[in-house]
């Protein structure tokens, strides 16, 4: 076990929550892996940060393995932000329109 994964067990079990909030924003990946813990405390950031994921993810996708990651993504913080992904959703379906595996991917979650 690393030393970050030790720091945020600690963090965890002690229901830090700002110092998780904190992680979060540095490391924005593990929001994925945090979010029900932040919730409902940290909702709006919450979203905010999956969101700007969701962005990295997707500029970087280039596979439909990544592109369903993407999707179960927006599906993870659909479920835990509700409304928090429309906008994303538009900006994906329109900046990469011309994948169409991205967009089969996207059809799939109802977009």
């Amino acid at each position: 076990m690393s030393q970050r994964e030790i720091y945020i067990k600690v963090i965890d079990e002690e229901k830090h929550k700002t110092r998780l909030l904190a992680h979060c924003q540095k490391y924005t990946a593990s929001i994925a892996s945090y979010h029900k813990v932040l919730l409902p405390e940290y909702k709006n950031e919450v979203a905010e940060l999956f969101v700007n994921y969701i962005r990295q993810c997707a500029s970087s996708a280039s596979s439909r393995n990544s592109y369903a990651t993407v999707c179960n993504l927006i599906v993870m913080c659909e479920n835990a932000c509700p409304g928090a992904t429309a906008k994303v959703r538009a900006e994906i379906t329109q900046k990469y329109a011309r994948r169409p595996a991205f967009m089969e991917e996207m059809r799939k979650i109802g977009n």
